[in-house]
């Protein structure tokens, strides 16, 4: 537009002048300037609002350079109706339950393929370095048509770092109880820019110990057992001819530390060392009419679990392998109708000291409509039905509906969602097969979990794109929930006796702004979550399930000015019944962090992360403390 109004002012100055020469009879040669514009930036929608015009209730957040110096638990755990449990301090296992969901519940994708084990089902985010990553994609309800029926909890889906720009990134930290964390990251393109590749590595170590306060004996203790030390390789090739795109990812890594593990009875003096390697190849055709992904995957994870308990003594050795492969496609009738459709083949495999040798097949199937019914510069109203059948071996198929709308009445201005699907959630190994001992044992009987999700929300701009506000209730039943109960002699068992229902609402306000030369951005969230037992026994019936927290709060406060930049999160989480009665629970706390980036020059960035800032004595899991005020250093070299 610019450059069309300097061309029409220098034609009527050329005319002017020939003009005026005709007069004269004087030839003019005409000539024309070249004048150089200054550079036009545009700056990417923020991925938080891509979702507020589809159905599906979720967030995605990108990696700032400030949050890497965090952990990817501490990202996650400020989201809307997010719960991470941690099992102490650096390095120590951080579990996830969405909208008070187990989290066995919840499926983990990374770029898309799924990363839960048959065996146990829930997902360390401690394993997953924080430079790696390029966004988080968080689904509440709404994905599981497409996704997977699996997750009844909500879906994750972790999206690694794939830079085509030549591109050289070097990070060193150290910190509190000895904590020495080396990041190294590379990218470049070949072969006129078709081919790229990046590789990231990581070493990261540390002692763990922290002196705490026990509650329990008003006492001053070590925390002792919480090393870690953790060696990872991730490496993405990728190229690009005409409209396809063939991509081969890899990653390695070993993890040993002091830690609870994914056990039902944790000590403190238990130590876990994961041995994980994940390849994934993916071939994608972009047409004008259809446009197909074809993924592989292979993933292997071999664990090794050490508990020196004298009652629940435990040297065991798990492997877990998984194949999958995956098509989808899309076919694009028109601009107002396209179809989804996908099929999946996975096959799970585990060789395991107490579960013995098992197996298992799954088969899903999938189709999803998008309808755009009126004009998107005004108002419109998108429809997502669709459906997916899943079989699970020694299981029978399971057919999973959804559908979702999303209604805009003002574009950019107000949208209302709403969306219900089906999901549902095998047992795992562990719940069949747990070998018989004094404290557990298995139930090859169990049946699948069921569940129903209802989600209705409203987005709303009151002004413009600075202030976005978001009010969201959810509904959710569960049939058949899996739990471990004490039976004869003490022994712990697992049995369908569980029947939940989980509701709650949950609201966000946000706004980025200028002042002056400076950004800011307020990001805050707040979740009522009622996850109420209808298990049936008297002492339980209508009580809050154990380690859900009824209220949650979260407030984000990001500034960047000249070479500065400023994080810092604080989250709020109420009391936590351990008892199915609810007459033990965990204390609610407050805890905020900060992390402080400058930019020593474009190549270079100083930073400062301190975590738990007032040093508030709390913990997530019971006998795992978390440790006081936290300060971890950082340089990192970007070219």
């Amino acid at each position: 537009m610019i450059n069309l109004l300097i061309y029409m002012i220098l034609s009527v100055s050329v005319t002017d002048q020939f003009s005026d020469s005709c007069s004269t009879k004087v030839n003019y040669k005409d000539t024309l300037r070249c004048y150089k514009l200054p550079p036009v930036v545009v700056k990417a929608k923020k991925w938080k609002w891509i979702l507020d015009t589809c159905p599906v209730s979720g967030e995605i957040t990108e990696i700032r350079e400030v949050n890497r110096i965090s952990d990817i638990g501490g990202i996650i755990k400020s989201m809307v109706n997010a719960d991470v449990v941690c099992y102490g301090g650096e390095g120590s296992s951080q579990i996830l339950s969405l909208r008070g969901a187990s989290p066995e519940q919840t499926l983990f994708l990374v770029d898309g393929s799924q990363i839960n084990t048959a065996q146990g089902g829930s997902v360390d985010l401690s394993q997953w370095p924080i430079s790696w990553i390029d966004r988080i994609e968080i689904y509440r309800a709404g994905g599981s048509v497409e996704m997977g029926a699996q997750a009844i909890g909500g879906v994750v889906n972790i999206i690694t770092k794939k830079d085509k720009e030549t591109h050289k990134y070097l990070s060193l930290k150290t910190g509190s109880q000895s904590l020495f964390d080396v990041n190294v990251f590379w990218a470049s393109k070949l072969f006129n820019d078709k081919f790229y590749f990046s590789a990231g590595a990581q070493r990261k170590q540390g002692k763990g110990d922290f002196w705490f306060v026990d509650e329990n004996h008003d006492t001053v203790r070590q925390r002792e057992n919480s090393d870690y030390k953790t060696i990872g390789v991730m490496t993405k090739i990728g190229y690009d001819f005409g409209n396809n795109n063939l991509e081969l990812n890899l990653r390695l890594q070993d993890c040993d530390r002091g830690s609870p593990g994914f056990s039902e009875f944790p000590t403190p003096d238990a130590r876990l060392n994961d041995q994980t390697y994940m390849i994934q190849g993916k071939f994608a055709c972009n047409g004008s009419f259809l446009r197909s992904e074809s993924r592989m995957y292979v993933n292997w994870l071999n664990r090794s679990y050490y508990n020196p308990h004298p009652i629940i003594y435990a040297n065991d050795i798990h492997e877990n392998f998984a194949f999958g492969i995956e098509e989808k496609c899309c076919l694009l009738w028109t601009s107002t109708f396209k179809s989804s459709i996908g099929i999946e083949l996975r096959k799970d495999e585990l060789l395991s000291t107490t579960d013995g040798e098992c197996g298992r097949e799954k088969i899903g199937a999938f189709l999803q409509n998008e309808i755009l019914l009126g004009n998107k510069k005004s108002m419109y109203m998108l429809l997502l039905p669709g459906i997916r059948v899943e079989w699970v071996d020694k299981f029978l198929p399971e057919i999973c509906p959804g559908v979702g709308v999303a209604y805009t009445l003002v574009r950019g201005v107000l949208t209302l969602k709403a969306s219900t699907e089906k999901t549902f959630r095998p047992p795992t190994f562990d719940d069949l097969f747990w070998p018989a001992s004094a404290m557990a044992v298995g139930n090859p009987d169990l049946l699948p979990e069921k569940g129903r999700n209802f989600d209705l929300g409203i987005i709303l701009y009151p002004l413009s794109n600075q202030i976005r506000t978001t009010f969201t209730g959810f509904h959710r039943d569960i049939r058949n929930l899996i739990e471990w109960v004490p039976g004869a002699k003490g022994v712990w068992r697992p049995h369908n006796v569980g029947k939940a229902k989980i509701r709650g609402i949950e609201t966000e306000l946000s706004s980025s702004f200028y002042i002056s030369k400076i950004f800011l951005e307020i990001i805050s969230n707040y979740t009522y979550t009622r996850a109420e037992d209808l298990t049936g026994d008297r002492n339980r019936i209508g009580t809050q399930l154990v380690r859900r927290p009824m209220y949650k709060a979260n407030l984000q406060v990001y500034t960047s000015f000249n070479k500065y930049q400023i994080s810092t999160i604080w989250n709020y989480v109420s009391i936590r019944y351990t008892t199915s009665a609810n007459t033990k629970w965990i204390s609610e706390y407050i805890v905020g962090n900060c992390n402080l980036l400058y930019q020593l020059n474009k190549n270079i960035n100083l930073s400062i992360a301190v975590k738990n800032i007032m040093g508030k004595r709390y913990i997530d899991a019971i006998n795992f403390p978390v440790p006081g005020r936290i300060l971890n250093a950082n340089i990192s070299f970007d070219f």
